[in-house]
């Protein structure tokens, strides 16, 4: 028997022993639905965080809500029931209602866990493994989200072939989009450098003066040309840190030892 002067307490976390961080969370989750999209996946997958709110709306409206009322109009149009606006506003719920957590992080000290962690033998170690320092956070991702995929979602892995080329057309689609977005955006500076009322308009007027004001019909293109490119960079080329995700056959044969039990 023990006894103890105070109650221990024990922080079985993961902060200051093994973090896991949102930045590689975002990153992973980007290179996985890239290799391995959702059957029904709608638009090419993007994931990032904003330290601006602004920025985060306007890729909210931009990204999501304005091509969701687009097909929405679409499938009325075809006499098919509307639901993409009904989808993002669920995940404009659900990401408003974690937006504390996600933007936020706590410090959890982990001493006492690694002494009661110290004090078990060899055996007892292998038994009750809660060595967090041990867990590899690409495997246990590409588990998670792989399990999403075909547990809960119900996909079959046979389809992933047509789930890529469906991924290929949607990022066709996307370049048109961003093509278009462009143009129209340079079409609107020309528009504003015609109307006298708008010359003086706080922010917009400072972006006609500074992009569009005396330009030639070449640099407007030109400027269009330099955004639409630098678009299809960001979205087609990725700079950021490998990580190192398990193969297909690796996740069948572990979820197959799963299933054994």
């Amino acid at each position: 028997n023990f006894s103890y002067a105070e109650i221990p307490v024990l922080h079985c976390a993961s902060g200051a022993l093994n973090p896991l961080k949102w930045g590689h969370i975002v990153i992973f989750l980007q290179k996985f639905y890239a290799q391995y999209p959702l059957d029904q996946c709608t638009r090419p997958p993007s994931t990032c965080f904003h330290t601006s709110r602004k920025l985060f709306l306007f890729n909210y409206y931009y990204k999501h809500y304005i091509p969701a009322q687009i097909l929405d109009l679409a499938y009325r149009a075809a006499g098919k029931k509307p639901s993409f606006v009904r989808i993002y506003s669920k995940i404009w719920k659900m990401v408003e209602t974690l937006h504390y957590f996600t933007t936020r992080g706590w410090e959890f000290e982990s001493k006492n866990i690694l002494t009661l962690w110290n004090s078990l033998n060899a055996e007892d170690q292998k038994v009750f493994n809660f060595d967090i320092r041990q867990v590899n956070w690409d495997d246990y991702l590409f588990d998670y989200v792989m399990g999403v995929k075909v547990y809960l979602l119900k996909e079959n892995l046979d389809n992933l072939p047509a789930a890529r080329a469906n991924l290929a057309k949607l990022k066709q689609v996307n370049l048109y989009w961003n093509a278009g977005f462009w143009a129209l955006l340079v079409r609107f500076f020309a528009w504003l450098k015609q109307v006298n009322l708008y010359w003086n308009a706080g922010f917009w007027a400072l972006l006609v003066r500074f992009f569009a004001w005396k330009r030639t019909r070449t640099q407007k293109w030109s400027m269009w040309f330099l955004g639409f490119m630098a678009t299809y960079i960001f979205q087609n080329y990725d700079f950021r840190p490998a990580v190192n995700m398990k193969t297909l056959e690796e996740y069948k044969r572990t979820a197959a030892l799963v299933k054994s039990f």
